[in-house]
């Protein structure tokens, strides 16, 4: 007898935040996911068949989970799932790459097996759920990938007060710090992350639910989680409510339209001033 799907997909949306869009998400009967990828800062490519080698990895994880055996454990279909990924890596990359440069990414996944659903998270992306009863919005997760990003942000705050406004300027100062922060990636004392190696999965963020105490689900990337952290204009409650009330898509517009008005990054002092941002949203079939 065919499996009833557990996830309805109710809403989604991802829009780049500049000319590439490294996020990616995608969903089977049992399972939804979500990638935000990212590579070294050199400007040199691995990777000839995506427009950059972060969009390339985003899109052979995502290909290699639509096509896993859901009925495993999740570090196991992780695993192999990622073995997929690093064998069309080797054959599809230029040769001798440092693995400095490899591409790596954000993840986080919910999906339904021994009837329970698990939630799974490694980086920054979110997942915020709504009980079924009550109606509260919980958080799922955290990461030190939040905290490292907070500390490059204080550093553009102290080269404002210094009087260096102007974005590449700021890029040049930050970018030593970006990558430094980025050479902590699945090590002791650094961050967890899903890249080639496969070193993260080791250190996976998890969490059961009954399916009767969830409602509905929300996977997205920091991109789009912005408008918590760093714009300060909705809660979890009110992203949650508004993506669900008003749509993801119009919750990207109002992103895309505070940086349009704070393109140097002055009012809200960020990274990027334009992010890549995702979201999905997943009504769960007790």
């Amino acid at each position: 007898m065919q499996r009833t799907p557990t996830f309805h997909i109710e809403d989604s949306s991802s829009d780049p935040g500049s000319i590439n869009n490294d996020d990616c998400w995608g969903s089977v009967a049992r399972a939804v996911w979500i990638l935000d990828g990212a590579t070294g800062l050199s400007k040199e490519r691995l990777l000839q068949s995506a427009d950059s080698d972060a969009q390339w990895f985003v899109q052979a994880v995502d290909a290699e989970l639509r096509n896993a055996d859901w009925s495993a454990p999740t570090g196991q279909l992780l695993r192999g799932a990622m073995r997929g990924v690093f064998d069309r890596f080797r054959l599809e990359s230029r040769e001798g790459s440092e693995p400095t440069l490899w591409p790596f990414a954000s993840f986080a996944l919910i999906r339904e097996i021994d009837d329970h659903i698990e939630l799974v998270k490694l980086g920054d992306c979110r997942i915020l759920w709504r009980k079924r009863r009550s109606g509260d919005v919980q958080s799922f997760g955290s990461s030190r990938v939040t905290e490292l990003d907070a500390g490059v942000v204080r550093e553009i705050k102290r080269l404002h007060r210094d009087g260096i406004t102007d974005n590449a300027d700021i890029w040049k100062a930050i970018a030593p710090v970006i990558q430094a922060n980025r050479n902590l990636k699945n090590r002791p004392g650094g961050y967890w992350i899903l890249d080639l190696t496969g070193e993260g999965l080791g250190h996976l963020q998890t969490m059961q639910i009954d399916p009767s105490d969830v409602d509905k689900a929300l996977l997205c990337t920091d991109g789009y989680y912005q408008l918590v952290d760093t714009y300060a204009e909705r809660t979890d409650e009110s992203l949650f409510d508004n993506s669900v009330d008003k749509g993801i898509a119009s919750l990207i517009q109002s992103i895309r339209e505070i940086e349009r008005t704070d393109d140097r990054c002055l009012m809200f002092p960020r990274i990027k001033p334009s992010d890549d941002a995702t979201g999905v949203l997943a009504v769960v079939r007790p």
